[in-house]
């Protein structure tokens, strides 16, 4: 259930929300910004976060200490600090932080303005980009609408690089935006309706993995644990990895020179004439037997 408010720092916003399970707080606001009919998202972002000038971010939103502390004691959340944990992406990325960075980009996080705060994270030098497009399962939609009445953004459909929803092994569609909603401080809600035909896709058996294991990433909410514990790992199975291959390749090796010396023993056999004699050698005992002689036939030296 949600939450009635009369509050002076929001005075303007009446009934407050339960986050959803999984939802980006991005997705919280865009619900908290429709119950309470904020027409002008310059003034709904004023009246959330103290100025028209923030830009909503999808997975890693800032001043959350001035949202925490606007929703007054009605907020959903116990913290500004929880609301990091349970509806953004940070601790999808935080363990791979050392325990200096982290506290640098928490600060930005709860405070601080975000320019620099996915360089910090290295998702502008990985490819995966500042502003990636947002996504949404069609079976996560069906069942959010009738589970919770909307559809909603989920956190684990945004993560970096994932284009399968780890839930029901489909490929994710991406939102497209509409061209009147340029305005970068517009909130956008999941589409009721298919933006365009978008039949339901079975993903390859790897993304979902993929999906799954990120998935189950961003559940953990682990602490900074700092690249160096990651590392030693990941370079203990990567020599287990070189030297499983190193022995697959050493057996094919094997295996194709004994091929090799295999071919070439029957071809100096069959060259020498002595196949010709084995035949004889089997003819005759076949022969012999089938005459009934039980005495054991005289051998024949099939190397001379």
């Amino acid at each position: 259930m949600g939450k009635t408010i009369l509050e002076e720092s929001t005075q303007n916003t009446a009934y407050i929300p339960e986050p959803l399970p999984d939802e980006l707080l991005y997705s919280f606001l865009g619900r908290l910004a429709a119950y309470n009919s904020f027409a002008n998202p310059r003034e709904y972002l004023k009246s959330m976060f103290g100025t028209k000038n923030i830009i909503p971010s999808p997975d890693l939103p800032t001043s959350l200490n001035e949202l925490q502390n606007r929703l007054g004691s009605q907020s959903p959340f116990e913290s500004a600090k929880k609301m990091i944990d349970s509806v953004t992406l940070y601790p999808y990325h935080r363990p791979f932080l050392s325990l200096e960075r982290h506290e640098r980009v928490e600060a930005i996080l709860l405070g601080g303005e975000g320019d620099r705060l996915k360089t910090l994270l290295g998702r502008v030098a990985n490819g995966f980009g500042a502003n990636p497009s947002l996504r949404y399962c069609l079976e996560c939609r069906q069942n959010d609408v009738r589970d919770h009445g909307a559809p909603y953004w989920h956190r684990i459909h945004q993560l970096p690089g994932i284009i399968a929803c780890a839930k029901h092994g489909i490929e994710l569609i991406t939102f497209l935006w509409p061209s009147e909603s340029s305005h970068r401080q517009r909130i956008e809600l999941v589409p009721v309706a298919p933006q365009a035909k978008c039949p339901s896709r079975k993903s390859a058996d790897a993304q979902v993995a993929f999906a799954r294991s990120s998935a189950d990433l961003l559940r953990m909410n682990l602490p900074a644990l700092g690249p160096d514990r990651w590392s030693k790992p990941i370079r203990q199975r990567l020599q287990k990895m070189v030297l499983a291959t190193r022995m697959v390749g050493f057996a094919m090796l094997c295996s194709q020179r004994l091929s090799a010396a295999t071919t070439m023993a029957l071809q100096d056999f069959c060259i020498s004439g002595a196949s010709s004699r084995l035949q004889n050698i089997l003819s005759r005992g076949s022969t012999q037997y089938s005459r009934g002689r039980t005495d054991r036939a005289t051998p024949y030296s099939i190397c001379c």
